[in-house]
């Protein structure tokens, strides 16, 4: 072969090979699904009899927490997770919903992953995958955050990943959500049996200047701070929590739920505090003590 030929051949070789080559390029949430799969597997439990379980919860649209792309989403990095876990289990959505129902778990639990998290030994899921979201004009950003339900090891992350939108997504995302099924500001974790919660159409919601006016404020009476240890205090970052709870006509809480907590650990703390503690009522102008919904902050002190 001449040395006139080479040229045109290596032009040849652009043309034809390298548009091939970039269709087959992965895309960047392909590559994020590759490089956590392998972290999943690195950490994933050995001694275990039964395959891995991992799920993955709808992704959030920021200010739209229920977006129903987030699903979508979700559904489609599931499945790029499976291509490179073969042997793991992953649960759908279905399945999660059965087994908060078997284990006596709000629904909501599915809306907000901290929650599942902290129970996940009881649910038997070794790994949340959470994400959050952001439009832009070319498509969208995922942060994605692995969480492995066993304490001793660390949660990671991939952000700012890039994710393609079908012009179906994209019009699904700039429309409205479906009407909220689950509350995701105000978890419900925990309801009183002996000092059951009346119907919220009874409650007054002492945050609402509004409906507050005449009416005083319940006051604590017995109201213990749950202990942590040095070492614990040494990160105040995680011992920030805040509970909506509903207090009783009698003074007990009846109902409390989560509205924020950065810590399995600082959340089972506190719970298991507030649920002793005992208030002087809200009460009527008239006098008459009445239930409430308040919201609580923990304060924790250090043993």
């Amino acid at each position: 072969m001449t040395a006139k030929f080479l040229p045109a051949l290596l032009l040849l070789s652009f043309v034809f090979v390298t548009p091939s080559a970039r269709a087959d390029k992965p895309s960047d949430l392909d590559r994020a699904a590759s490089k956590i799969a392998g972290k999943i597997r690195k950490d994933a439990p050995r001694a275990s009899q039964t395959p891995p379980r991992i799920y993955v919860a709808a992704f959030h649209l920021a200010g739209d927490p229920e977006n129903p792309v987030g699903t979508q989403l979700a559904a489609e990095f599931s499945g790029l997770l499976q291509k490179y876990l073969s042997g793991f289990t992953f649960l759908t959505p279905a399945e999660f919903d059965r087994i908060l129902a078997e284990k006596n778990l709000p629904a909501s639990y599915a809306f907000y992953p901290p929650m599942s998290l902290c129970s996940g030994s009881s649910l038997g899921i070794d790994f949340f995958v959470t994400g959050a979201f952001s439009l832009q004009s070319a498509g969208a950003r995922l942060d994605l955050t692995i969480s492995p339900a066993d304490p001793r090891r660390h949660s990671f992350t991939q952000q700012n990943v890039a994710v393609s939108l079908t012009p179906a997504m994209r019009a699904l995302a700039a429309g409205p959500s479906p009407p909220s099924t689950s509350p995701i500001s105000a978890v419900p974790i925990w309801v009183s049996q002996d000092h059951p919660p009346v119907p919220d159409s009874d409650v007054i919601p002492l945050a609402n200047p509004q409906t507050a006016k005449g009416n005083t404020l319940p006051a604590c009476v017995y109201c213990p701070s749950p202990l942590v240890s040095p070492e614990q205090a040494n990160v105040p970052d995680k011992m920030t929590v805040y509970f909506q709870v509903q207090i009783s006509a009698d003074g007990y809480p009846a109902r409390i739920s989560l509205m924020y907590s950065d810590s399995c650990e600082f959340t089972s703390k506190a719970l298991a505090a507030l649920k002793t503690w005992r208030f002087h009522p809200a009460e009527t102008p008239a006098g008459k003590p009445i239930a409430c919904l308040t919201v609580v902050e923990i304060q924790f002190r250090v043993d």
